[in-house]
């Protein structure tokens, strides 16, 4: 059934031969070529591209970029180098730097001959959009008390750069805003190639996505709205309309890009398991590499905690595992025969010794089991790969028991995973430890788990829709657990992703039970939105949750970003490798980068550039029962302490000085354009500290404090009636 083709296993490269992953790659390409009728789908099931049959995507790993005459040597005989990518070691994380290139099967040989390269790894691996309603989502993470300005400023992602790779986008929709910049990826390898049109058939993920980062809610009024809906969008999409999937190579361009354009923060809702699991994988170093240029990535964990898709053992030398089984259902009309792989992943510190080995039995003839390569990783990380090619009636199943042996005469015992890669089979005896998938994976990847925030919704129609097995304000049951093969600890948090409402894509295809109404007055008017599950709806929000805190400090680096994030949840000191540190709370992520907090007086931002001018504005909450009274902004260049005593009662956090006498003024001179007036029926106020561009150079290094006061139209018992907490502001270069 196939098998024929993959000849013998390859067990190492040899010199100038393409490595083991890359020949089976080949091979699978064939394979789907020669079956009868043969389209994306032959190649899909065997996931490989179908879009480019007769060469390879592959990562070149190389000490240093290579010099212009290896390049041109390699064009001239066909080799595609992506012009100005170039992903470099990162010291003590991958040992050298990679190109990104297009590579004919019949210039491999040559290829992995060349001395400039070091080895080479696929980039043809692919990945899967992580898709198994919102306002109680919002809620849950008190984003409406952001948007309200409850205890913080108002923040909406003004002015923050949030990249996306995905699906597709769709244009025509109002929930959602003109991108800054858009590309179809998967067009070419550099924006010169790449197309505009972002419509994507497969599915409406990328739009559902986008809606969660940046969405309007212009269909609702408002109630799906996203909280960072005034955020600048970089959209990439990465979905391959061929075949359907994010080939990694793809995903590299795009991070590439997108740190070039100095996006901030970038969203991958997208994932699968490869031959390693350990952090190695090229798209895995691009990660590494684009938080290292500053850029937060915020990952979807996966959805594999209940697919049946991973068993792990612990074997010792000579040992085998207990049998497990496959078990393949056919739902399908027709007999189904597409072939299943398997990955069988260890570490011993032998790496290279291949002891691990994977059996099946029960087959029928022609039917057949094959070990198609071994594969060591830069971490000595050992993995094999397993083809089963089986028959199964319509309607039918079969049972494939699988057993695990470690032929070592000695040593101690390992930990030894095997994880489904292609099939719709289910492993029995699986596991939900270390599901998380890749490039979630990635060293400083920050890993999203998703949380349930819902058990149930009413759709569109007027149906129920439980959530089987969800509790509410728990770990969503699909998320995927850690950690990672080497023990590092995954995820880093969780936010909602449960039953999430987004924007829905008019291109794409949409399940009656998940078509949410508009105006939530369900059976009747327009229907605009979807729910959806998985971890690739959590990942926006704390993506969205990010970008509110970089508007509000634009100085955070991306370690302070995920810092502040990861502390925000209630169990930031002991997580776990289900929840990680548990379900964000962005609003205290907010006040505890703002300095905030609920007091009366809440500053738009902490610091000002002198050079470049500007304003901060500042809200005062004095409550309904000062409504209409007289309040004042007052300022100090002296600090706060001892301050001044008014009234002998009140405490004004405040030294006196110049620059508070001519607050006192209210004569609305820079830099206080505005601050004195009436509070509003609410008991709220608005004052303005505003600089013209480079002003006075000789003010950067002041750090101002303000203070409010309010004032009663008479004095019983006293005129003051507020002062509040003391507002700190840094004027910067």
């Amino acid at each position: 059934m196939g098998l024929a083709a993959l000849g013998a296993p390859a067990r190492a490269q040899s010199a100038g031969a393409p490595p083991a992953e890359v020949q089976c790659r080949i091979a699978s390409k064939l394979e789907a070529a020669g079956l009868p009728g043969a389209g994306p789908s032959a190649y899909q099931a065997r996931r490989v591209r179908a879009d480019h049959p007769d060469s390879e995507d592959l990562a070149l790993y190389t000490d240093a970029p290579l010099a212009s005459g290896a390049q041109a040597e390699f064009a001239a005989r066909g080799i595609r180098i992506v012009p100005g990518l170039y992903v470099p070691a990162i010291p003590g994380r991958h040992p050298q730097g990679f190109h990104l290139a297009n590579v004919p099967h019949a210039e491999l040989g040559f290829l992995c001959a060349h001395p400039a390269v070091r080895r080479v790894r696929s980039a043809e691996v692919p990945l899967a959009n992580l898709a198994n309603p919102d306002d109680t989502a919002r809620a849950m993470l008190r984003f409406n008390e952001i948007l309200a300005g409850q205890c913080v400023w108002p923040r909406t992602g003004l002015g923050v750069r949030i990249g996306l790779a995905d699906s597709g986008y769709d244009r025509t929709s109002l929930d959602l805003p003109n991108p800054t910049l858009a590309f179809d990826v998967t067009d070419g390898d550099s924006p010169e190639s790449w197309g505009l049109d972002l419509s994507g058939f497969y599915s409406g993920h990328g739009t559902h996505v986008a809606g969660l980062l940046a969405g309007n809610g212009f269909h609702s009024n408002g109630l799906y709205s996203a909280a960072a809906s005034s955020a600048s969008l970089y959209v990439y999409k990465t979905t391959n309309d061929i075949d359907g999937f994010n080939w990694s190579a793809d995903l590299i361009k795009a991070l590439h890009h997108a740190v070039e354009q100095e996006v901030r923060i970038f969203n991958l809702s997208i994932g699968s398991y490869n031959d390693f699991n350990d952090g190695s994988d090229p798209v895995e170093q691009a990660v590494d590499w684009a938080r290292e240029k500053g850029m937060l990535v915020v990952v979807a964990a996966g959805n594999e905690a209940q697919t049946f898709g991973h068993v792990q053992f612990t074997l010792g030398p000579g040992e085998s595992s207990p049998v497990f089984n496959y078990v393949i259902p056919n739902f399908f009309p027709e007999t189904y025969q597409d072939p299943h792989a398997f990955q069988v992943i260890w570490r011993d510190g032998e790496a290279g010794d291949g002891n691990l080995s994977l059996s099946a039995s029960g087959l029928e003839p022609g039917e057949g089991f094959a070990e198609q390569y071994l594969a060591v990783s830069t971490r000595n990380t050992e993995s094999k790969r397993f083809v089963l090619e089986v028959s199964v009636a319509p309607g039918g199943q079969r049972v494939i028991p699988l057993r695990l042996s470690n032929t070592a005469t000695a040593g101690a015992p390992v930990e030894v995973h095997v994880f489904r890669m292609a099939g719709l089979g289910g492993l029995t005896g699986s596991s939900s430890t270390s599901t998380v998938m890749s490039p979630a994976l990635a060293d400083r990847a920050l890993c999203v788990g998703a949380w349930t925030s819902k058990e149930s919704y009413t759709a569109a129609n007027g149906s129920p829709v439980p959530i089987p097995a969800a509790t509410f304000d728990g770990l969503a049951p699909f998320s995927a657990h850690g950690p990672r093969l080497d023990g590092l600890a995954k995820p880093a948090l969780c936010a909602p992703g449960v039953a999430i409402i987004s924007a829905r894509s008019g291109s794409a295809p949409a399940d009656a039970l998940e078509l949410i109404d508009d105006d939530g007055v369900f059976g009747e008017g327009s229907v605009n939105y979807q729910a959806r599950s998985g971890t690739s709806f959590a990942a926006p929000m704390v993506a969205a949750a990010a970008a509110l805190l970089l508007e509000a400090a634009p100085g955070l680096s991306a370690d302070e970003l995920e810092a502040a994030l990861i502390a925000a949840c209630p169990e930031p000191g002991t997580p776990d490798n289900k929840r990680g540190a548990g379900r964000l709370d962005a609003q205290a992520a907010l006040i505890a980068v703002t300095g905030a907090g609920c007091q009366p007086l809440i500053p738009s931002a902490k610091e000002l550039s002198v050079s470049a001018g500007g304003q901060v504005d500042f809200r005062l909450e004095a409550g309904p029962e000062n409504a209409g009274r007289f309040y004042m902004l007052l300022g100090s260049a002296s600090g706060t302490e001892p301050g001044l005593l008014l009234e002998g009662q009140f405490l004004l956090p405040l030294v006196a000085d110049g620059y508070l006498l001519s607050s006192l003024a209210c004569n609305g001179a820079l830099p206080l354009s505005l601050n004195c007036g009436l509070l509003d029926a609410s008991g709220r106020g608005l004052a303005r500290f505003e600089l013209p561009p480079a002003i006075n150079p000789a003010l950067v290094g002041t750090r101002a404090h303000h203070a409010a006061l309010v004032v009663a139209a008479d004095p019983s018992p006293t005129w003051i009636r507020l002062v509040s907490n003391a507002a700190v502001l840094d004027l910067l270069p």
